[in-house]
């Protein structure tokens, strides 16, 4: 897995890509938004648009990363999931729990509000 970050209107933005599965790729995953949140920024978008598969090790990680945002004031809203990433967060309802968002302005202004 690939993962970049970048700064978008003072909202940091965790572009991921390829799989989210248990192992190294969620300890990527983990130190990308810790450094965020060690630099105090709680309102993170994770773009989603590059991640072809996610496994319950993932949607995890994601879960655990939002509460801790949350638990800080802040938020995590995912931006732009496609295909099988989109139907597991649909399925498992994830999408009822973590806002998602068509792209990352969408998801930038959610993560403001």
């Amino acid at each position: 897995m690939k993962v970049r970050t970048e700064m978008h209107e003072e909202v940091p933005v965790v572009h991921l890509a390829g799989s989210l599965s248990m192992g190294g790729e969620c300890q990527l995953l983990t130190d990308a938004v810790q450094k965020e949140f060690s630099a105090g920024r709680y309102r993170v978008v994770l773009e989603l648009d590059g991640l072809q598969f996610v496994d319950s090790a993932g949607l995890g990680q994601i879960v655990a990363l939002r509460r801790t945002a949350a638990e800080a004031g802040g938020a995590l809203v995912l931006a732009g999931p496609r295909g099988k990433v989109r139907d597991i967060l649909q399925l498992t309802r994830l999408d009822q729990l973590i806002l998602v968002r068509a792209g990352v302005a969408e998801a930038i202004e959610a993560v403001r509000s």
